[in-house]
């Protein structure tokens, strides 16, 4: 009977082991786009992960707990950079409660900062740097230097440009860890149920006197149960992030975006070409960005010279203003850095809606047009950053336009116009065409200090 007992025993220390090694074992990444909290799942092999979080959290075994560490990629600013991984974090738990009902109260957020440990694991392990190369950015990350000075020595570095790409991607990540609520069931008779729960009596089996030793493998096989690895995973970063990076934050600044002035290109090139470099129209105007994602522009187009030429009878004179608006899908405005990684500011994909209104005078060959109009566009565009100051925007836009004209002929050399008649006409099409140089002002903004 005793050795029965204790062949019972072993086994249902190591099913109890292999289940908890398996909670232990229950984890998922989730990565995320550049200053983006959204779960995308078609963004690198997010769909995997999913799935596997789908097959964990539908599993027989009930959960008993979901732990949640987020984290932001070591570049930028702290304080967003923080407030970055508390979003991830709540965006996974978001994420729980709409696909698993019920599952969301057993969700902990532990939101770490900035990912230098994994940073620091990637570089020491990637192949494509130097060993000058590695342990010049080693010698970075171990330094006792505040985050601030950290990184600017970093963004000084020549191979920073492919760090970004290569190394930052995965590093801006999500790890969910799920533990299993574990109630074994050793499938037997009553009489052996009975002798399993008085445990105690194996000690005094009178013939095999290894079964206390068996009874301590049994409590060294359950050791695992410590295995709440989660916790201790999360130390190095979560726990010492923020006392280092407290003291960064008291004294550091950022720069915050004012506004641009900008230049169309298009109409000043296109125009002077048509006109044989006799007039030379400048479009020019300004750009606000107001929160996350819009801004407010204003354009005033002008022919310089005002005057006409071929003895008065070509002249290109028109005056135009309009008036509009932004949105940047993607969001903007962050708080721009030096590195090109960390400035998102009127950077990438926009729709546009305008409207403006102004006087021409077309003449060639003693025959012109004068009027008044209005137009409107709805137009899409994209905004390409050269460096922290100078973007080139492109952008199309159809839309109508209405113009009231008078048609006139030049007499007496062109001094006189004669006015034969006017009328009105109606368009319908491309009203806005932009290839625009834009220079950015920034101003400098202390950051709040932290009273954690």
């Amino acid at each position: 009977m005793s050795i029965k007992l204790t062949v019972m025993l072993v086994l249902w220390a190591l099913s109890v082991f292999s289940l908890r090694a398996q909670a232990v074992d229950a984890r998922v990444k989730v990565i995320f786009p550049l200053n983006s909290d959204r779960i995308r799942e078609n963004y690198l092999n997010n769909a995997s992960s999913l799935q596997a979080l789908d097959t964990l959290l539908t599993a027989d075994h009930p959960v008993a707990g979901i732990t949640v560490i987020s984290f932001s990629s070591p570049e930028g600013n702290w304080e967003y950079n923080k407030a970055l991984s508390i979003r991830r974090a709540n965006s996974i738990k978001a994420y729980i409660q709409n696909n698993y009902p019920g599952l969301e109260e057993k969700v902990i957020l532990k939101p770490g900062v900035e990912a230098w440990d994994e940073f620091r694991a990637i570089v020491s392990a990637d192949s494509r740097l130097t060993d000058n190369e590695r342990e010049e950015l080693l010698s970075i990350i171990d330094s006792k230097d505040a985050l601030s000075a950290k990184k600017k020595k970093m963004y000084a570095l020549p191979q920073y440009r492919s760090l970004y790409s290569s190394f930052f991607q995965t590093l801006r990540f999500a790890i969910i860890s799920i533990e299993y609520d574990h109630t074994p069931v050793i499938v037997t008779n009553e009489e052996e149920v009975t002798v399993v729960e008085e445990e105690p009596i194996v000690e005094e089996a009178p013939v095999v006197e290894e079964a206390p030793v068996v009874e301590e493998e049994v409590v060294v096989v359950e050791e695992p149960v410590v295995e709440e690895e989660p916790v201790v995973e999360e130390e190095p970063v979560v726990e010492e992030a923020p006392v280092v990076e407290e003291e960064v934050v008291k004294n550091e600044s950022h720069s915050v975006a004012l506004g641009a002035l900008t230049l169309n290109t298009l109409y000043t090139v296109g125009g002077a070409i048509a006109t044989g470099f006799h007039t030379v129209p400048l479009t020019v105007g300004f750009e606000i960005p107001i929160g996350k994602h819009f801004s407010v522009y204003s354009n005033y187009l002008v022919t310089v010279p005002w005057h006409a030429w071929n003895n008065n009878a070509d002249c290109a004179e028109l005056m135009h203003w309009d008036l509009g608006g932004k949105w940047y899908p993607g969001g903007s405005f962050r708080k721009p850095f030096s590195p090109k990684a960390d400035r998102n500011v009127l950077d990438g994909w926009y729709a546009s809606l305008s409207a403006g209104c102004g006087y021409y005078d077309f003449e060639h060959d003693g025959k012109g047009y004068q009027g008044e109009e209005i137009l409107g566009a709805v137009g899409l565009g994209y905004g390409l950053s050269l460096n922290k100051h100078w973007i080139i925007n492109f952008g199309l836009g159809v839309g109508p336009m209405f113009t009231r004209y008078r048609y006139y002929e030049g007499r007496s050399n062109n001094e006189h116009l004669m006015y034969k008649y006017s009328g009105t006409f109606t368009y319908f099409g491309v009203t806005d065409a932009k290839v625009t140089l834009t220079y950015l002002f920034y101003c400098n903004k202390k950051a709040k200090q932290n009273q954690k």
